[in-house]
């Protein structure tokens, strides 16, 4: 339970981080689209294990897969062949842009979000 707690803050805190790079930094283009693609799967890593108990992996991968599928959708502008309105949340979740280094952003947020867990997780077993 406190794993599942500690997942839980570390996800809130990096929504918090997103909600900043896309306010306060919105006309930062690095921060603004590598890192801010990059913190998003962080942050769907840290969600994913605050709510199911799975191999961390498995978790990295699947969010990986995710994130590539919506950049795929964005390839074939799936918001524009849904009329999805400008600054609507569906709009802002599925984006509108493909950018083959969002690929690259996501591959990095999963293997650094996965490297992460298993070094506080080994950390946490030699304390044991």
């Amino acid at each position: 339970m406190k794993r599942r707690i500690a997942y839980l803050a570390l996800a809130a805190l990096s929504f918090i981080l997103l909600v900043l790079i896309a306010t306060r930094w919105a006309g930062h283009s690095f921060v603004r689209g590598f890192l801010g693609d990059l913190l998003v799967v962080v942050f769907l890593f840290l969600a994913v294990k605050a709510c199911v108990d799975a191999r961390s992996g498995a978790v990295a991968l699947g969010v990986f897969i995710s994130a590539c599928t919506v950049e795929t959708l964005q390839f074939f502008r799936l918001a524009e062949a849904l009329s999805l309105a400008k600054g609507s949340v569906a709009r802002i979740v599925l984006g509108a842009t493909f950018d083959p280094l969002d690929v690259l952003a996501y591959a990095i947020g999963c293997v650094l979000a996965y490297a992460a867990d298993r070094l506080i997780r080994l950390r946490l077993i030699r304390k044991t």
